[in-house]
């Protein structure tokens, strides 16, 4: 139970870290999920993937917010959301890693 706990305060303290980084450097990944999005709709035409990327892009455009707010949730022990938001936030991952 007590590894848990650290390894939630690590992932908090990391995620703040980036989130100076993000603001700092005024980067969000809109790019990066844009760039996914015209892929994904030149393979799949329809309205459909450009409409279900709205949310996605609205997210990652507030950036270090939402990395912030993913980080709140590694203090609160819900990791899904957390590595979501992160994830959306930053523009990074594997699927950001491989578009670009």
């Amino acid at each position: 139970m007590m590894k848990i706990i650290k390894r939630n305060k690590i992932a908090f303290w990391l995620a703040l870290v980036s989130l100076v980084f993000l603001f700092i450097s005024g980067t969000n990944g809109v790019a990066t999920w844009m760039r996914i999005g015209d892929v994904v709709s030149g393979l799949i035409s329809s309205q459909i993937v450009k409409f279900l990327l709205v949310p996605i892009l609205i997210i990652a455009s507030l950036g270090a917010f939402s990395v912030f707010t993913g980080a709140i949730f590694a203090w609160k022990k819900k990791r899904f959301p957390a590595r979501i938001l992160i994830l959306i936030g930053s523009g990074a991952g594997l699927i950001g890693f491989l578009f670009n």
